[in-house]
């Protein structure tokens, strides 16, 4: 349980990290585009669309590389360590959700990057600004998809510790409610207190004057 609960915190701080690095140099290589933009006409704009389009290709190549070794540890230890199969089928699941995650957050960059560029390019079509103006709204937009990208991985971590937290406490849950179930069978003996039916003082009275009448009955 505990080299569990440790290879599940190595994969969290892996993804967080992973996450993090993507994030800051897809916010430089964006502040870079839009510095280098503004003095290149349009067909080097495209050139540098398409050097921005390796880069993240490069990225998700990394990317993918860090999963498949992330993978292959999580199995050979699978393979070393003396687990159930529930607690494999689990740690797959959670391994599984993990790269979902990780895909997903890396097409939300691919898809704030094409946005951005695209506005970038609409902005510089259509007006004219200054050189200082253009900068100004490229640190803005960069510092909003930052922000937006950072909570976005916050609600996801703290989704999945939630939803683990949850499983646990059913968990609690269920013994305690056994645990009331064999108390109650053992209350059985005692009709009066287990009747329900008797909802006033005067029912539970009469049921215990017949009980003792049953008993003096049986006695004589």
């Amino acid at each position: 349980m505990t080299t569990m609960i440790i290879t599940i915190t190595t994969m969290t701080t892996t993804t967080t990290t992973t996450t993090t690095t993507t994030t800051t140099t897809t916010t430089t290589t964006m502040t870079m585009m839009t510095m280098m933009t503004m003095t290149m006409t349009m067909t080097m704009m495209t050139k540098m669309m398409m050097i921005m389009m390796m880069m993240m290709m490069i990225m998700m190549m990394i990317m993918m590389m860090m999963m498949m070794m992330m993978m292959m540890m999580m199995m050979m230890m699978m393979m070393t360590m003396t687990m159930t199969m529930t607690m494999m089928t689990k740690m797959m699941m959670i391994m599984i959700m993990m790269m979902m995650m990780m895909m997903m957050m890396m097409m939300m960059m691919m898809m704030m990057v094409m946005m951005m560029m695209m506005m970038m390019m609409m902005m510089m079509m259509i007006m004219s600004m200054a050189m200082k103006m253009a900068i100004k709204m490229a640190i803005i937009m960069t510092t909003i998809t930052t922000t937006i990208m950072m909570i976005v991985t916050m609600m996801m971590m703290m989704n999945n510790n939630n939803n683990d937290d949850d499983d646990d406490d059913d968990v609690v849950e269920e013994e305690k409610d056994r645990d009331g179930n064999d108390n109650d069978n053992d209350n059985d003996n005692n009709v009066c207190e287990n009747n329900y039916e008797s909802e006033t003082i005067d029912t539970t009275r009469q049921c215990y004057i017949l009980q003792a009448n049953k008993t003096n009955f049986s006695l004589a």
